[in-house]
């Protein structure tokens, strides 16, 4: 059955459809660009399904002007993986593996998520079915409860579009572990920060820890096709549905390898750290967003007054900030369409969204405040926010902020962007 998603945007079929004769319960896909590990991933899943049905969709792939070498290990791996699928298919769970090759321009993970994603809807749609569509990454393992955890979850969330999963890096040997710790420290800290600030958007948005519904999916257009930072896009795009939740209850574990297929992400950190680059280290300053909600918390006055006449109580980084993101036309625009205060908090939300804060940290990193040590970081985030003395370690640390962040004890502002 096709959907006006599909017709319009969708990638061409690659004939999954056709071989799915039970309706999934869950469909997780996983790009695979040159991965030594994808049977693990692929037996990590299977060891943690036993009650709902699944299917997985390894979309191992490579584009036209890879090296022989790699052309020849996509070949092995995809043939590896179609035997293993016909042992491991029972009532419950089916592999259907998929070999694409791409153009240079249209090569990338966000293309091979979509060839994988724009299946699943395919699958799901000959049943008439609304199903979950869960991205896992070929270099990621999983908790033994990851299926039906993600399952209950949205049965549970009948209203949640989307979600993302908790994930904790695996601490693989000695000599990477410090910089695997920094990094992760990093992605947490910069999130909770956000939440600090009481941002609606503030969830991690890691590409192995998505979960959409295939309505959903297809209602914001699908994937991007993205050749790094994909998923951040794509989430922040889920996000403006409303509703967005986490599910903490199960763990993804991604890899702590080097990689320089993309220009920042885990990879890319470790490259950085052996390399010894100064920024391997260190996270944005905690005083960008002190300034930040000190003018988020303002917002109510935006609406009733005029915005230049609260200059000389807006701290001047964001004021500088703001005009060179024409603070002024925005804020016009998005009063003419306001109803009242709490329309125009979710419209200026949808403008000051997760790419916008990146421009801001970057603004002020570059013209106000440098980025500190992870160290320096994270002790002010214990002290000033947790309200209690950081940990002996920064793994402790890690440890800490990991059990925090799987309790999900915490508030958003105008997290429900659609209502």
């Amino acid at each position: 059955m096709s959907t006006l998603y599909l017709t319009r945007y969708g990638n061409p079929a690659q004939g999954v459809a056709a071989l799915v004769d039970q309706k999934p319960e869950l469909i997780v896909v996983i790009p695979s660009f040159d991965e030594p590990k994808l049977i693990d991933t692929l037996k990590s899943v299977a060891a943690s399904n036993s009650e709902y049905t699944t299917l997985v969709i390894p979309v191992i792939n490579f584009h036209e002007n890879s090296s022989e070498e790699v052309k020849l290990h996509s070949e092995k791996t995809f043939e590896q993986i179609q035997e293993w699928a016909i042992q491991k298919t029972s009532e419950n769970f089916q592999v259907v593996p998929l070999k694409c090759e791409f153009s240079e321009k249209r090569s990338g993970v966000g293309m091979a998520r979509k060839v994988g994603m724009d299946e699943a809807v395919r699958v799901y749609e000959q049943f008439d079915s609304d199903g979950i569509i869960v991205n896992l990454d070929a270099d990621c393992t999983v908790k033994s409860n990851y299926v039906p955890a993600i399952v209950r979850h949205f049965k549970r969330n009948q209203q949640s579009p989307a979600a993302v999963i908790h994930y904790e890096h695996l601490l693989e040997s000695p000599e990477n572990d410090e910089a695997i710790i920094s990094y992760e420290l990093h992605l947490r800290y910069f999130v909770n920060m956000q939440r600090f600030c009481l941002l609606p958007y503030a969830h991690q948005t890691v590409g192995s820890c998505m979960a959409v519904r295939s309505r959903d999916y297809q209602k914001q257009g699908g994937m991007n096709k993205r050749k790094a930072g994909e998923d951040f896009y794509f989430l922040m795009k889920m996000m403006l549905l409303g509703n967005f939740s986490e599910i903490n209850d199960t763990v993804v574990f991604p890899s702590s390898r080097t990689s320089d297929r993309v220009p920042f992400g885990t990879g890319r950190a470790m490259l950085e750290w052996q390399a010894g680059l100064e920024k391997r280290n260190s996270s944005y300053h905690p005083e960008s967003f002190l300034l930040l909600k000190i003018f988020l918390d303002m917002m109510p006055e935006f609406f009733f007054k005029d915005f230049n006449g609260l200059r000389g109580r807006i701290p001047l980084l964001v004021w500088q900030f703001m005009e060179s993101q024409k603070i002024h036309e925005v804020l016009l625009d998005i009063k003419k369409k306001s109803k009242d205060i709490g329309t125009f908090q979710r419209h200026f939300y949808g403008w000051f969204d997760g790419f916008r804060l990146m421009k801001y940290v970057h603004f002020s990193r570059d013209h106000f405040y440098a980025d500190q040590e992870i160290t320096y970081c994270i002790k002010w985030y214990f002290e000033n926010v947790l309200k209690r003395k950081m940990p002996k370690s920064l793994k402790e640390s890690l440890d800490d902020l990991r059990k925090e962040d799987q309790n999900g004890l915490y508030t958003l502002g105008y997290h429900s962007f659609g209502k």
